[in-house]
């Protein structure tokens, strides 16, 4: 064996290369490469066994081919060189036997170096065989795999397909929820719009349901005024006279009730309901109907939620007590009686109305029967004063004195702006013809 350790050498090297290529066939193919593979490794394992084991008995086979075992050069040789010295001696024997030894050594050297040969070349074919069949497995295996991963690409691409198909949806489906959301919101802007309204609706009707409403005439009777149908001024010259008396048949409107107020004030103080109500009493502060925006604008006093813009209070009676403290409200009345009203702060505009000063406002306007107006403002009309003097520097034409009827304490004394240069009965004519609340003629009792 150590006369032939190359040999042996690229034996155990053809193993070690055989075991790893098998093994890495092994994992590599399957189903049909694998059972070719297998079958392949198989033949190539059993021929390399047979060399082996050939190898092992060489001896024996040589015995049997040519009568000996394995010779080497030098034994050729030295049998040559014999047989040739024998020849030389004349030893016809010897020379013959030593002929014969080499011949059989070297049909022995030849034959083993000729399978030693084959051996080698066989091992080596069955080698490079075995690893193009393994390059054509693996390529194979590879065609394969690319399929796979071409498969699995393909089955991805459809799923991202079903994906972007299911996102495309998904937006579809948000932009229509976005949508609906949109309605949604327009339409609970509606709904509360409309509650809004509802409300708005909903506490007019409970003012108005408080309100009384009766012609001039009846409100004064109620209160029992005396000199109510008598004249309440008249002026008196040579040859003529003329007055001013209440129109009986004017209808007039009491404030809402102190509950119905209080009751709409409560709800603008409340959690649930309380904004919701403060908008809608600045709705109602602009009604046309008086009574409905005094009650607005004394629901919000109450809760203290200020209003900046002027209000019209039209057609009202009002002598049971109103009064804004500490607000500056601006104040318009139209038509209207009023003889206890309690504003420091208010500016009032007077239009065609009955008014008796109680406190100290800021007054503008005209065509107005005045009680007590103070010395400051401007505005046109008739004065009933409980002085006997009238400052008329602040007036562009000089008053004229009136006498008062028994409406009046005898002790006022009354006095007529003149707006226009006209005589006094004309004027008052004018203030009478505007003014809804007087009339120059006896009253028509109702």
């Amino acid at each position: 064996m150590t006369k032939h350790l190359s040999f042996w050498l690229g034996v155990f090297a053809a193993a070690l290369l055989t075991v790893p290529i098998a093994a890495s066939i092994m994992g590599a193919a399957e189903q049909e490469l694998r059972r070719i593979a297998v079958t392949v490794f198989v033949v190539v394992a059993a021929l390399v066994v047979v060399l082996v084991i050939a190898l092992f008995f060489r001896d024996w086979i040589l015995r049997r081919l040519f009568g000996r075992a394995e010779a080497t050069l030098d034994e050729v040789s030295a049998s040559l060189i014999a047989g040739v010295s024998a020849a030389t001696a004349g030893d016809r024997a010897a020379a013959t036997q030593h002929a014969q030894d080499v011949v059989q050594r070297g049909m022995g050297w030849y034959a083993w170096t000729g399978f030693y040969r084959w051996v080698i070349a066989t091992a080596v074919a069955l080698l490079l065989a075995f690893g193009a069949f393994m390059g054509t497995v693996l390529l194979f295996e590879q065609n394969r795999k690319l399929g796979e991963q071409t498969e699995v690409l393909r089955v991805q691409s459809e799923r991202l397909a079903e994906q972007t198909g299911f996102m495309a949806a998904q937006t579809e489906l948000m932009q229509a929820q976005t949508e609906r959301l949109r309605e949604q919101t327009e339409a609970a802007a509606m709904q509360n719009e409309i509650m809004s309204l509802n409300l708005v609706n909903e506490i007019r009707e409970q003012l108005l349901a408080s309100v009384e409403t009766r012609p001039l005439g009846e409100w004064l009777a109620t209160l029992g005024v005396e000199g109510a149908t008598d004249p309440l001024v008249r002026y008196v010259t040579e040859g003529r006279s003329c007055s001013l008396y209440f129109s009986q048949t004017y209808p007039l409107h009491s404030a809402p009730s102190a509950a119905t107020i209080g009751a709409v004030s409560g709800l603008a103080m409340s959690d649930a309901l309380g904004d919701r109500v403060v908008d809608a009493l600045r709705l109602l502060v602009d009604d046309t109907h008086g009574a409905v925006a005094l009650g607005a604008l004394l629901a919000l006093h109450q809760v203290g939620e200020p209003i900046e813009t002027s209000v019209v209070l039209s057609d009202m009676f009002l002598v049971d007590g109103v009064r804004f403290t500490s607000s500056a409200y601006s104040l318009t009345f139209r038509r209207s009686y009023v003889f206890d009203l309690r504003c420091p702060d208010c500016g009032v505009h007077l239009s065609a109305s009955v008014f008796a000063f109680n406190g100290p406002v800021r007054p503008s306007g005209g065509l107005s029967l005045l009680l007590n107006s103070p010395r400051e403002g401007l505005v046109n009309g008739v004065h009933v004063l409980a002085r006997d003097d009238f400052d008329g520097e602040r007036y562009s034409r000089p008053p004229v004195k009136l006498d008062t009827g028994p409406y009046f304490p005898a002790s006022w004394s009354a006095w007529l702006t003149r707006h226009k240069d006209l005589p006094a009965c004309e004027l008052l004519a004018d203030i009478a013809r505007v003014n809804p609340l007087l009339t120059p003629q006896p009253p028509v009792l109702p």
